[in-house]
């Protein structure tokens, strides 16, 4: 049997088509991105920490699915900062340029860029004099982490790696500077 559709018919069913894939790979990435998110976040809380509010995940604070998270003492004081790349299903390391060199999501660099300009980050610090001061004078230990969440199964969260993240006084003062300027600040 002949195809009988014109050139131009053909071709508009096939941007049709198209279209139609593009918008299902384009959901399919922003589920794969929650998945990551509740996954990690999931794994963050089982493991005693509590995540910074106002801070969660896509289409908030700095859009890429990072995290933060504190783990407390037994005498409720922070001990860590857990600064987080939470990665779903077929998503890779993002890369983004700090100080004239590519820096990977769950490296010191990454995270140190993330912390000096994430505003949501540093309305949360405003607000927590106690936090804010551990991570100034070294007190309250930075981490960088990554979790994947390679299936939309809970239970396959891999934590992939921490690494400390050194803040000498240049950066804590500049951080400090930032933070100060929020109006939430308190002493």
């Amino acid at each position: 049997m002949a195809n009988n559709r014109s050139p131009i018919t053909e071709q508009r069913r096939i941007e049709h088509i198209a279209d139609a894939l593009a918008h299902e790979q384009g959901e399919y990435t922003r589920l794969g991105e929650e998945v990551g998110i509740v996954g990690a976040e999931s794994s963050l809380e089982r493991e005693g920490m509590v995540i910074l509010p106002g801070i969660d995940g896509p289409n908030e604070g700095n859009h890429s699915g990072d995290i933060y998270a504190v783990a407390y003492d037994e005498d409720s004081r922070p001990r860590s900062l857990h600064v987080v790349a939470a990665k779903g299903y077929s998503h890779r390391l993002r890369t983004r340029p700090v100080d004239g060199a590519s820096a990977t999501q769950g490296s010191p660099e990454y995270a140190c860029h993330l912390m000096l300009t994430d505003r949501c980050l540093h309305a949360a610090l405003a607000k927590d004099p106690v936090l804010r001061r551990g991570i100034l004078d070294g007190s309250v230990e930075v981490i960088t982490d990554v979790y994947r969440t390679p299936y939309p199964y809970m239970s396959s969260v891999i934590h992939l790696s921490a690494i400390p993240v050194p803040l000498d006084r240049a950066y804590a003062s500049t951080l400090q500077g930032l933070v100060r300027q929020h109006p939430d600040y308190t002493e």
